[in-house]
């Protein structure tokens, strides 16, 4: 094995004091930025982290944060099939994604400053210094799912967010909250060990990238998802890390699947719009497999 278990060990820990105040002011100052807006000030806001922070399974190289700034006073809903807003007592708004948008980046750059900001295709980026870390925020309305749950009622949905890219002006829907919870559940059903592993291997990924290993299209959420969908008998069953690292790698070669779900378990994980496919992250993690060994 190419790290022994006291290395894995290492790597299962989560961001350093230091680097974990960082990132809190980042979120401070953030909503600090939103609350001095006084067009904002009418509508409720909610700003929340999202990503591999939020999920508790970042790495040090890895250590930018992604913020969503959602608007929940105004909201993009699903509907069950054959219902419209009148049904569930909505009634339309003036204020849109674009306005709001608008206000949250004018709000960033007075308070970060406006060489700090840039305009992405689905986000607004804003740079680290000393005092706060690079971030990526999203501002998004809230997106009220009650098609899922076959729901009559107002206060009964699936909350997500929804927003439009930049450059194509593309629908984009996540559901972050749920992806959290989802990942806090598997934590716990595997005594701590899932959140650990999806660190772990984001390191071997990181030092596979440094010495030349790589494939661009296998990102850290892919991975994350990879080893949420490996069953938790396999993370109970293993007595070190040595031996569930290589369990998971394997069990992921010879069960991967295209009904594998994304951890919110709303999406499918692999499908034509994704950046990724399954036969090259097989592929991957046969190769991660191997690197493991050498």
């Amino acid at each position: 094995m190419k790290y022994d278990e006291s290395t894995l060990l290492s790597w299962t820990s989560p961001l350093s004091s230091t680097e974990e105040a960082r990132v809190e002011n980042t979120v401070r100052m953030i909503k600090d930025a939103i609350n001095k807006n006084e067009l904002l000030a009418n509508y409720t806001i909610e700003v929340f982290a999202q990503g591999s922070y939020a999920n508790n399974t970042n790495v040090k190289r890895n250590s930018d944060i992604d913020i969503c700034v959602m608007l929940k006073s105004v909201f993009y809903p699903k509907y069950v099939e054959g219902k419209e807003q009148s049904d569930y007592g909505h009634l339309s708004s003036q204020f849109t994604f674009y306005d709001f948008k608008a206000e949250v980046i004018k709000s960033l750059e007075l308070k970060f400053g406006y060489n700090s900001i840039t305009i992405g295709n689905k986000c607004i980026n804003i740079s680290a210094n000393s005092y706060h870390v690079n971030a990526d925020v999203v501002p998004c309305l809230q997106y009220r799912n009650y098609e899922y749950l076959n729901s009559y009622s107002d206060s009964k949905y699936i909350e997500g967010i929804k927003f439009f890219t930049s450059y194509e002006n593309k629908e984009v829907v996540n559901y972050p909250k749920v992806h959290n919870e989802n990942g806090i559940s598997k934590n716990n059903n595997t005594n701590y060990k899932y959140k650990k592993m999806v660190r772990i291997i984001k390191r071997i990924r990181n030092n596979m990238f440094d010495e030349g290993i790589k494939n661009e299209t296998i990102s850290s959420y892919l991975l994350e998802c990879l080893v949420w969908n490996v069953p938790d008998y396999i993370f109970n069953s293993c007595k070190s890390y040595t031996q569930l690292l290589e369990a998971v790698l394997i069990f992921i070669v010879n069960n991967i699947d295209s009904n594998w779900c994304e951890v919110s378990n709303m999406f499918y994980l692999f499908h034509n719009q994704q950046k990724w496919n399954l036969n090259d992250t097989r592929a991957y993690i046969e190769m991660m497999s191997r690197y493991i060994k050498s």
